[in-house]
């Protein structure tokens, strides 16, 4: 019974939207991790270009999470998430056309993933603040 109870939420439309979402994220960040060091690797750097990178996205997150917190709390949750996703799109997209046209350097990489850090400044907030209502509203 508790199981069932568990997958109630997933009869509603706006949950399942949600949790696809959110996985597609998750599997996103993380090729974009794997891809990331290799492209790093591509370009002639080492662990100090690597840390760099990953440091960029760090600090976006840290310095904009703030501002992310106050935007879910005063802007539609909904619209916040699509913004962040759209925009994590495009930084992927172009970091992999600039990849493939091999125009790629170091700097794109660490301005995508410090963009990126400040979607997920954006995203989090907004996702724990939409989560509980859909779920109050699914039950």
């Amino acid at each position: 019974m508790a199981v069932l109870r568990a997958l109630r939420p997933f009869a509603h439309r706006e949950y399942r939207v949600l949790i696809a979402a959110l996985a597609v994220s998750i599997f996103g960040s993380g090729m974009w991790a794997v891809a990331m060091v290799y492209e790093v690797i591509h370009l002639g750097g080492g662990p100090l270009e690597l840390s760099l990178v990953a440091a960029a996205a760090s600090v976006g997150l840290v310095a904009f999470v703030l501002a992310g917190g106050i935007a879910a709390d005063r802007l539609p949750q909904r619209l916040l998430i699509i913004a962040v996703e759209g925009t994590n799109l495009a930084v992927i997209g172009t970091v992999s056309l600039l990849a493939m046209l091999g125009l790629l350097q170091l700097w794109h990489l660490a301005v995508g993933a410090f963009v990126l850090g400040v979607g997920a400044a954006f995203f989090f907030p907004a996702y724990s603040a939409i989560l509980p209502r859909i779920l109050l509203s699914s039950s």
